[in-house]
């Protein structure tokens, strides 16, 4: 069914009767009548989950032997799968159709979940469903599947990250890998489990999580209510978020100067007077990576770089094809500002979705051309992504 792409067991059905010959590949006697939608159903619903995962494992295994899979580059994402039930009609007139109390009864299993409904930078739109989470791990480079896991659809991506990952060792080993995930995973203790007991790199993009950035100058020091540097002024230590800078008002130590715009604080005294900021010092491999905008490569103007962007949408809706079209326009513009960049190539998927290995097309690199990151830029060659989610 995954295969083929059939949601639907009567699809299944209605396909092997058509296609006599495929039936008889999959083990069917063709000269009699083929197993009804009940027997397809009832096989499903006794099929031992193990013996399925024992088989993945064979194979992935086989191919790693075989060079065709070398866990590298590696990726993890989810998808949404709806249950089978009334509350998931978008035609269904049921109120509250997703209400906790309201759980269906013909999946007492499935639980109340939620997904993003646009990819659009800024657009926030979400759906509820009820159903389950599909939980794949891909090498990126073949694009085939190493590890898959079912939950119900209240389980966050981050939850599981770690799980997933442990049990694909077993299979194949994922020693100095390069991880990368969309920002649903961006939790500390993905970036510490690849990087301490996988010795690889992790590439996610830092969740804000309704955070705004303060204003600060180059060297980090946090700018008062009056647009003065604030001074470092030692450090302290918390249980839940670990070290952090204190800085104090600039003119605290001063004997003349006043708060030029008349801090509530200012009158507290010599040593407390003026305004306090905080800030978090890193001491996990999260915290220590740069901000996005501090991310941008320090390139040199001597160098011909060749430039290759990459542009792709989801769905082939009408605002999706707009989006592409705007990122091809961007792109061209942008490189066309640097004279030292040579656009190589603007690389595209239009209309297709990354939710789904049978639609999803790789990009391939055979074992002998297979490149790096790091090589990447050595000779000189820039790829820009839209953004990895």
């Amino acid at each position: 069914m995954k295969c083929e792409g059939f949601s639907q067991i009567t699809d299944l059905a209605d396909y092997l009767d058509n296609n006599r010959i495929i039936a008889h590949y999959c083990g069917f006697n063709i000269m009699e009548p083929l197993p009804s939608y009940w027997t397809y159903d009832r096989c499903l619903r006794q099929l031992n989950n193990g013996a399925l995962k024992s088989i993945m494992a064979d194979l992935v295994r086989e191919l790693y032997e075989l060079g065709i899979v070398d866990a590298s580059f590696i990726g993890l994402d989810s998808t949404p799968v709806m249950a089978n039930t009334k509350q998931n009609n978008p035609k269904s007139f049921a109120k509250n159709k997703f209400s906790k109390e309201n759980h269906p009864k013909s999946d007492p299993d499935c639980a109340l979940g939620v997904h993003s409904a646009s990819n659009q930078h800024n657009e926030r739109r979400y759906e509820f469903y009820w159903g389950y989470k599909s939980h794949v791990l891909v090498d990126c480079i073949s694009g085939l599947p190493l590890y898959e896991l079912t939950t119900p659809g209240n389980i966050t991506d981050s939850a599981v990250a770690a799980e997933i990952l442990a049990a694909a060792d077993q299979t194949v080993s994922l020693k100095e890998c390069v991880f990368l995930a969309d920002k649903g995973y961006d939790a500390k203790i993905i970036y510490n489990t690849v990087k301490s007991v996988y010795e690889g790199e992790a590439f996610i993009p830092l969740n804000p999580r309704g955070t705004k950035a303060s204003e600060a100058i180059s060297a980090g020091n946090p700018i008062c209510a009056a647009g003065l540097a604030m001074h470092k002024d030692g450090k302290t230590t918390d249980g839940r978020e670990g070290i952090r800078q204190k800085f104090c008002c600039p003119f605290r130590q001063s004997k003349t100067g006043v708060c030029p715009c008349n801090h509530k604080n200012w009158n507290n005294g010599k040593k407390n007077r003026g305004c306090v900021k905080y800030r978090i010092v890193p001491t996990d491999y999260r915290l220590s990576m740069p901000a996005r905008e501090d991310m941008a490569p320090q390139h040199s103007d001597d160098v011909i770089y060749r430039v290759a962007p990459y542009c792709r949408v989801s769905t082939m809706s009408e605002m999706q094809a707009e989006s592409f079209e705007i990122q091809q326009q961007y792109y061209n513009e942008f490189i066309a500002k640097h004279p030292n960049w040579t656009l190589v190539r603007i690389y595209a998927d239009e209309g297709i979705s990354a939710t789904s290995v049978n639609n999803r097309k790789p990009l391939y690199f055979s074992s002998r051309y297979r490149i790096s990151v790091t090589a990447a830029f050595e000779n000189s060659v820039l790829i820009f992504l839209r953004e990895v989610i």
